[in-house]
């Protein structure tokens, strides 16, 4: 009976052994993480552009509902993330909580154009009512706001561009003092780096796998970094921050 127990014990320990080995390391699941944030950032900006080139009547009405759509979006993106806000990893932490914070960014550019458009609304209907408006200094304002608006928007890009290649880092093998292992050495395996990079891939397409471009939007290009650290191979060289 005592050899019965032991056996059971032993079946029992080797069951959550092969658990334990067959769940992803956290460098994996947050690359993953990292890598779905993105593409339903991509689906943000496409509800966007769908609902900018609506016309007719409903456009107004099909605007606001992918302003809704685009903002959804970014909440699963910041969803995705949020459980490596607090990692004890620096890394992982700090660039989470950089594209967690790109991304609320975002959404309240998304607030603020909608704003926008609503104001510019508002003055078109009052000029057709014949209501006595400056239209110069009208105009003059609304430009002041679309440019700032722009330069936010870039600047929120960069960041984002930021916590990507800080990021991309992760895939690597990090010392205790948090500096990257030399020579290079994946901490993500092949089975997982070939996954990520299809499914980077299928969502953003073959643009991004020739490497960083000017002609890359940030969400585009923040998927190009990630694909080239998972399928540029392990070296002895320090790649450039």
């Amino acid at each position: 009976m005592r050899n019965v127990k032991c056996l059971a014990l032993a079946l029992v320990m080797v069951s959550a052994t092969e658990i334990v080995a067959q769940q992803p390391n956290e460098p994996t699941r947050f690359v993953r993480a990292f890598v779905n944030a993105l593409g339903w950032a991509n689906e943000s900006l496409k509800a966007i552009d769908q609902g900018s080139t609506a016309t007719g009547p409903e456009a107004e009405i099909e605007l606001l509902y992918a302003n809704k759509r685009a903002r959804d979006f970014y909440d699963r993106a910041i969803a995705e993330l949020s459980p490596f806000s607090n990692s004890s990893v620096d890394f992982i932490s700090k660039f989470a909580n950089a594209a967690i914070v790109t991304f609320k960014k975002y959404q309240e550019i998304i607030d603020e154009s909608g704003a926008i458009r609503r104001d510019l609304g508002d003055t078109l209907a009052a000029l057709k009512r014949g209501e006595k408006i400056d239209v110069d200094a009208k105009t003059a304002q609304f430009n002041e706001r679309t440019a700032d608006l722009r330069f936010r928007g870039d600047k929120v890009g960069e960041l984002l561009v930021t916590a990507a290649t800080g990021s991309s880092w992760v895939m690597y093998v990090i010392r205790a003092n948090g500096e990257p292992e030399f020579p290079l050495r994946y901490a993500i395996g092949q089975h997982d780096r070939a996954q990520l990079a299809t499914d980077l891939r299928h969502t953003f397409g073959a643009q991004i796998t020739k490497g960083p471009s000017t002609d890359l939007t940030y969400i585009q290009l923040s998927a190009a970094i990630l694909y080239k650290t998972i399928t540029q191979g392990e070296g002895k060289q320090k790649p450039k921050r």
